[in-house]
């Protein structure tokens, strides 16, 4: 969804920017980029909310509106194209990467939203 405004909630962590109202719904909002120690960027002409499920370690699912610089598509993966992540060494952690996605000529990190966004 494009982005629309968010409604600040105070004591949060860095990365979570507030709530939305989504169909009668109240979700919360995290920017992905800050989420990933990524730099912050004032470039949102092509941002949007990207809505997904995410399920806690107490197994409750939950909405969650992520905040990304842009969508390219839309794609379904087949699991025969998903492989481990590489080895970067001992001192990198890949907790947060499912696999890899070979999509036609690139590959594509997908990512584990559930150990990123871990519901205590």
């Amino acid at each position: 969804m494009r982005l629309v405004p968010i409604t600040f909630v105070a004591q949060m962590p860095a990365y979570v920017r507030g709530v939305i109202n989504l169909r009668g719904v109240v979700v919360p909002v995290a920017d992905l980029r800050v989420r990933l120690g990524l730099p912050e960027t004032n470039r949102l002409e092509d941002g949007c909310i990207v809505v997904a499920r995410i399920e806690g370690r107490d197994g409750r699912s939950r909405g969650l509106g992520l905040v990304v610089d842009t969508v390219e598509e839309v794609a379904q993966v087949a699991q025969d194209d998903v492989v481990e992540p590489p080895e970067f060494g001992a001192a990198v952690s890949t907790d947060h990467i499912l696999g890899m996605a070979r999509i036609r000529d690139r590959v594509t990190t997908l990512l584990d939203l559930d150990h990123l966004f871990a519901l205590e």
